[in-house]
């Protein structure tokens, strides 16, 4: 509860936007904010370093990827992952879904097929996954009830 449910209510909204062809949605107010340098620089080096990392493996960019359908498809995905981590299980399931939107997110940038197709794969064992988890509580939830 509290901050880590408007954190994935924004990957919710986000996805959504996406998937309707709409720009991401930013505050008029935050638009002019800085950001303390120091502490943001630290964060990007160190984020800098790990994407190096996996772009070496994402397979060579193709400019197909950003048309308007795959990215319909894209904004899809990163809202689906966006309710698997909205609904109510235990922490450390949140995971799975994390891991779809990074490999997500570094293929949408980099227009990596390899890294593309590894998070619809992640997409789809997410959904699969919550939804096998959703079933289930729900007929433990009818049982005790």
């Amino acid at each position: 509860p509290g901050i880590s449910t408007a954190l994935r209510a924004i990957v919710l909204v986000a996805g959504a936007r996406m998937a309707l062809g709409l720009g991401p949605w930013i505050p008029e107010r935050w638009k002019d904010r800085q950001l303390p340098g120091e502490a943001l620089a630290k964060v990007l080096a160190k984020a800098a370093r790990l994407v190096r990392r996996i772009e070496g493996r994402g397979g060579a960019g193709l400019d197909w990827l950003d048309v308007r359908p795959v990215r319909v498809f894209n904004g899809a995905c990163v809202a689906a992952c966006g309710i698997c981590i909205m609904l109510p299980f235990p922490p450390p399931t949140n995971f799975p879904p994390a891991i779809a939107l990074a490999l997500l997110s570094v293929g949408m940038l980099r227009r990596g097929p390899v890294l593309l197709a590894a998070g619809y794969l992640s997409v789809l064992a997410n959904v699969a996954l919550f939804g096998f988890l959703s079933i289930g509580a729900g007929s433990m939830l009818a049982r005790l009830l």
